[in-house]
């Protein structure tokens, strides 16, 4: 079946409102030809969701397993993917992030950024966003709105290319990045530590130090998370339990503190 016949087939679906999920989410069990054979890009992907519906807000509880935008539409729109499903959102993809990062455990993006780059022993720039139960990787800057997020825990395979790298997700989904292969996987790393330090603090079971962070972050069990996470224990994580916690509200009483000094015109 070729990607135009595949696209007619999840057309007639969505056309029909078939296998739509909460009104304005489409499941994407009628993709599964289409995803077998194609590697999706923000170009391309918009060829899909000009057959779909825009919602105004995804779901942000679920998890999530990539947001990009969608080029065609300034940028202006983003794919967001879950485990069975779709949504076609009228939001940047930074806006989503700061949002999830709000709703799950109500903290400021900007004062969680700067916290979580005090646990890398060299100040990193692409910050992974992490609740308990994932997190997502930028493949990026944080703050740029072509920026793709995905997250780690659910990537199957990564396959470097000539120009590029595909990247697919345990639910078949392939997706094309502008990175090389090894990036990837440091970045995945980088991911795994961000989300042991969010986990450790806002979840309360006790945990062995030698339990490995494979099974302390419920990953999904594939050849490149393992191979990641195949050396990494429960003591890896940077610092210790609370450290998190005490620095954010640290650094989100001195934020403040500018904020007000800065609306005042005073010179700390």
């Amino acid at each position: 079946m070729t990607f135009s016949d595949s696209l007619v087939m999840v057309q007639t679906y969505y056309t029909g409102e078939k296998e739509i999920l909460n009104k304005y989410r489409y499941s994407i069990s009628p993709m599964k030809d289409l995803m077998a054979q194609c590697v999706f890009t923000p170009h391309n992907i918009k060829k899909l969701t000009d057959h779909i519906k825009p919602s105004i807000a995804p779901n942000y509880l679920d998890e999530i397993y990539a947001i990009f935008s969608i080029a065609g539409y300034d940028y202006n729109k983003s794919f967001v993917l879950y485990k069975d499903s779709m949504l076609f959102v009228d939001l940047l993809p930074n806006h989503i992030v700061k949002e999830m990062l709000r709703i799950h455990l109500n903290l400021d993006s900007e004062t969680y950024i700067q916290t979580i780059q005090s646990f890398f022993k060299k100040k990193i720039k692409i910050v992974p966003i992490a609740t308990t139960n994932f997190s997502l990787l930028p493949i990026g800057s944080n703050t740029n709105k072509h920026t793709i997020w995905i997250n780690a825990g659910r990537v199957t395979k990564t396959k470097e290319k000539r120009f590029h790298s595909i990247i697919t997700f345990d639910n078949g989904f392939q997706l094309s990045v502008d990175r090389v292969e090894l990036r990837i996987q440091e970045l995945m790393k980088r991911g795994f530590l961000s989300h042991g330090v969010i986990r450790r603090d806002f979840t309360f079971n006790a945990v062995h130090p030698t339990t490995h962070l494979f099974d302390f972050l419920n990953v999904s069990s594939t050849e490149v998370t393992r191979k990641i996470l195949k050396e990494l224990l429960y003591r890896d994580i940077p610092d210790k339990h609370g450290d998190f916690l005490a620095r954010y509200e640290s650094n989100h009483r001195l934020l403040h503190r500018k904020l007000i000094f800065k609306e005042l015109d005073i010179e700390e």
